[in-house]
């Protein structure tokens, strides 16, 4: 993994939780629309990221309430 994409990374992770924080959920499109067109493919990745999201207390729902 490089320096820019840990990065990105680090910036999508950011980018999400603060909106997970203010809406108080995210959806999976919120999650796909975050991502770069090239990585959402990762499967690990992906499941790193919601990982980190339900540590953090997001809940991840298929479409908003």
């Amino acid at each position: 993994m490089t320096v820019q994409e840990i990065t990105t990374q680090a910036q999508i992770v950011t980018l999400l939780t603060t909106k997970g924080e203010e809406q108080g959920y995210l959806t999976y499109d919120d999650i796909i629309q975050a991502i770069p067109e090239s990585n959402q493919t990762d499967v690990a990745s992906l499941d790193d990221l919601l990982e980190i999201l339900s540590e953090t207390g997001i809940s991840v729902l298929s479409e908003a309430p």
